[in-house]
């Protein structure tokens, strides 16, 4: 998920008034000073966000300063976020929506919050940072870093299908596939599913024809 570091800092660079929205189990806003792994896979947030204390810049990443405010971005699928990330994220008021959300109030409204936080007029251009661990392991198995109680592919095409048609998206990140991990099956159908979140997200006008509210999957084990 390092790879946002660069797409959202490039894409804020030439784009006035970039809203983010990040699709993900994870929250991926640890720092240096407070990350227990030190991946940096779980820090590409604070490295983008004003308001997070300052912290040396990891080598290689000097290039890169704080380039959005807390509330330009909302989170959406969370479900293994660390204390120190939920603190983070309280402290700087930042708009994120777990899997117990939208298990209760549905997609359709969790999406429209979300939207409303980051976009609230409908014109801001927007980037989505999509990770496919923000689906069930059994939609896209074949990540690094899979949690069980994800989004039903479903859910996850009708948020790329309500950012497409949103007419706001500007910048796109699809990311954490990885077909080294699993069974041929399992990379075959991680590899079907991703490429169908990225063609929707394009706009594909196939795609785009099929729009409803995904049914609510009252068997789907969440975890908040």
């Amino acid at each position: 998920m390092s790879i946002s570091v660069g797409s959202v800092f490039g894409h804020a660079s030439v784009t006035r008034d970039l809203g983010l929205l990040w699709v993900d189990a994870h929250m991926d806003i640890n720092s240096p000073t407070t990350t227990k792994s030190g991946n940096l896979h779980g820090m590409p947030l604070s490295m983008l966000i004003n308001g997070i204390p300052e912290f040396p810049s990891p080598p290689g990443y000097e290039w890169c300063s704080p380039c959005l405010s807390p509330k330009d971005i909302a989170y959406i699928g969370l479900r293994d976020v660390e204390p120190q990330e939920r603190d983070i994220c309280e402290q700087l008021g930042i708009a994120a929506y777990n899997i117990d959300d939208i298990d209760k109030d549905g997609i359709g409204v969790i999406l429209e919050k979300a939207m409303e936080k980051i976009n609230p007029d409908g014109n801001r251009p927007i980037h989505v940072s999509y990770d496919i661990d923000s689906l069930d392991p059994k939609e896209a198995p074949s990540t690094g870093t899979p949690v069980r109680g994800g989004l039903t592919l479903d859910e996850g095409i009708y948020i790329a299908q309500i950012l497409a048609q949103s007419g706001c998206l500007s910048g796109i990140d699809v990311v954490e596939f990885n077909p080294a991990i699993g069974t041929e099956e399992e990379v075959l159908k991680t590899a079907q599913n991703t490429m169908k979140l990225i063609e929707i997200l394009l706009g594909q006008e196939s795609h785009l024809k099929e729009a409803p509210l995904p049914p609510v999957d009252d068997s789907k084990a969440s975890s908040g």
